[in-house]
Formats: structure tokens, sequence, C-alpha cells
């Protein structure tokens, strides 16, 4: 059976950008949670077939529903959402996501494909950030679930900086301008690790990089990079069984590192990969 996030506090949903697509359901699949909020929302998915439904009660569902609900209320016609510089998206993107679910799609979309501020960096993934892991786990869902709503253009962009960018494995390629890092600037500074993808390695940072990098090079076609990516997903599977999760007990990064899975789970085509 499919894990549930109903035991989940409401900070996850936050940090995951998305309440709304059950853990327990795979993308093209709803639950009466999208279907409720689908009358707000132009954001409507199939129905999934019942070996995929939660086996919950009619109570924690309605419960469920109301917490959901309860966020993109919160968050729903906000004043701004942030920006992007640097890996700001991981707040921004979220809020403008919830936006939309509230029924400000027009403004939410538009900011969701605005020029990156640091797009001069990016020129080699066509102006696309897919170098920070907090903006990743973002930028997969906007191309995936929101990806109908963006202008077709943005979103060929999108697609050929993936494409480009996963041709070969991101985190041993050497930048264009800053190669494997000079260890100048701060800790997060493109300058200080260099590299065509975040190398940082937390459990969290890495969760966003590994599944972001798997699920666009399935997307692109290059299937060598997804390979070895599915290699590393599993690699880690492994490990926190038989080891366990290295990150510190930590309320906020635990769903930093879960959200990406949901990404997996939701977009991947390899049932072996989103399972």
């Amino acid at each position: 059976m499919k894990p549930s996030i109903l035991s989940y506090p409401l900070s996850f949903f936050i940090f995951f950008g998305i309440t709304l697509i059950s853990c327990s359901s795979p993308l093209g699949k709803t639950t009466q949670v999208t279907q409720e909020i689908s009358q707000i929302s132009s954001l409507k998915l199939p129905e999934f077939a019942p070996k995929y439904r939660n086996q919950w009660t009619e109570e924690l569902e309605k419960n469920f529903q109301k917490r959901s609900l309860e966020v993109i209320d919160k968050f729903a016609d906000i004043e701004s959402y942030g920006n992007g510089y640097s890996e700001n998206e991981k707040r921004s993107y979220p809020r403008a996501m919830f936006d939309f679910l509230a029924g400000n799609e027009d403004k939410a979309i538009a900011f969701l494909q605005q020029e990156d501020p640091q797009a001069e960096k990016h020129q080699h993934t066509d102006g696309i950030d897919y170098y920070y892991s907090f903006t990743l786990k973002g930028q997969i869902r906007k191309y995936f679930l929101y990806g109908k709503f963006l202008d077709p253009d943005y979103k060929k962009r999108m697609f050929e900086g993936a494409k480009k960018w996963t041709q070969e494995d991101p985190l041993i390629r050497p930048h264009p301008v800053y190669g494997l890092g000079d260890g100048s600037g701060r800790d997060w500074d493109i300058s200080r690790r260099g590299r065509w993808v975040d190398g940082r390695n937390t459990d969290n940072l890495r969760a966003m990089r590994e599944t972001s990098v798997y699920l666009m090079a399935e997307e692109t076609g290059n299937e060598k990079t997804r390979l070895i990516y599915k290699e590393k997903i599993q690699r880690y599977v492994w490990a926190l069984y038989h080891i366990g999760m290295g990150e510190w007990d930590s309320e906020v990064y635990h769903g930093h590192t879960f959200a990406p899975y949901l990404n997996l789970y939701d977009f991947a085509k390899d049932p072996e990969s989103n399972c």
C-alpha cells in the first residue's frame, strides 16, 4: 500500500508546494480531494484505478480535504510570492502554486514562467535554472503538473534546457564558467561548487537533485543519465533500510526530503521508479 500524508503537519504542505494530490495516487489519478479543489481551479485530473486509492475512512478523507483547503485559503491572494533569485523558489514557487489553486491562475502562471533573475548564469540550459536543488523541487512540479498552463514556448525552453542538462551526469560535469568550483562565495553559490547542478549532499538536497535529474532525463530521452540516477535512487533507498537516514530529525528538512520523492512518484514513467 502506498504511504499516506494524513499524518504530516501543515508545514509539510507549505514546503511541498502543492497539497492536493494524495501521496497514494500517481499523476493522472485523483482522489476526492482534487475533485473538490477542481471546483475552484482549472487543474483537473482524471479518475484513478481503485488499486491506487488510499484505504482510509470517509472521515479521514473529509478531514484531509479540510486541511488542504485551509492551506490554500491561507495563501490565496497573497500580495507577493517572493522572488526567484538563487534558491528562493523554495518559498515563492509553492506560494504561487497555492494561489493558482485558489483561482488566481493568470497571476500565478505569470510568476512561475517569468525570466529567472540569474538567467545569464544558466545560459547553458537555455536560461532555465536547473542548478539549485531547492529550485529543482518546484521546477519539476511546474513542468509536469502545471505545464499545460505554461506558454508553449516557455515549456519548450524548459524541455530543451533539461535535455542539455541531462545529456551527461550534471553532478560530474564542469560548469561552463565556474568549472568544478573555486571555493569562493557562500556555500550555495555556483562559484563555490561549480558543476551543472547543486552538489550539496544532505538528504534533502540530494533527494531534490537525484529525483529531478532522473525525471528530466526520462522526459528528454537521455537514457544513460536516467539509468545512472535510477541506480543512485535505488542505492539511497537501500541505505535507508539498512543504515538509516543521515539527516537530523528536523521537522523543516524532512518536508524538503519527502517532497521530491512525491515528484518521483507522481511523474516517473518507469514503474520501478515511482513505487
